[in-house]
């Protein structure tokens, strides 16, 4: 960013991170983010060279960002920024179903329907190990089916073992492919 009159404008906040226009070295006012960590960085130079862009009205729609912005060709044209996702999905809570054949694990995002194999959960309720019969998703939540029903008062301890160290369809993961 050029020191001294950067002027940053239309600021959007988008996973996690700071979007906004701002004029560059080199460049024109174009896209730029922070993500609070690293120095700003530009996203693209749209109207290359030190032409403007002006990227601006910047929203989101079904989870992908939009704004207006001059390519140097049509004028203001609608442009979608291709942010990939790469944040695993994280665990929040667990529960039982109502009569105790379920252990439902809740994440904080949609998950795959594609997802991690009975083997790769171990259930022990009231310290004794409680096979695990089927795995099932449903939005943002695993169903494991037990063989035996958790009771009232019952400790209930899930690990999960991702079946590999890279993110791969075999484990639970986000519509992404990023795995939890």
């Amino acid at each position: 960013i050029t020191a001294g009159n950067p002027a940053p404008q239309s600021l959007f906040v988008f996973n996690n991170a700071l979007y906004f226009s701002a004029v560059g070295a080199g460049s024109g006012r174009e896209l730029w983010k922070y993500d609070g960590t690293n120095p700003p960085s530009m996203v693209a130079d749209i109207n290359s060279g030190t032409a403007d862009s002006n990227p601006s009205s910047l929203t989101v729609f079904n989870n992908t960002p939009y704004f207006q912005a001059d390519g140097g060709t049509n004028g203001l044209e609608l442009w979608q920024l291709n942010v990939a996702d790469t944040t695993a999905p994280v665990f929040q809570s667990a529960a039982t179903s109502t009569d105790g054949t379920k252990v439902i694990l809740t994440y904080n995002e949609a998950l795959s329907s594609t997802t991690a194999a009975v083997g790769a959960f171990t259930v022990t309720t009231g310290g004794n190990a409680n096979a695990v019969t089927a795995v099932t998703v449903s939005g943002s939540t695993v169903e494991l089916t037990l063989t035996t029903a958790v009771t009232s008062g019952q400790a209930v301890t899930v690990a999960y073992t991702d079946p590999s160290t890279s993110n791969d369809a075999n484990a639970v993961q986000d519509a992404a492919g990023n795995d939890a």
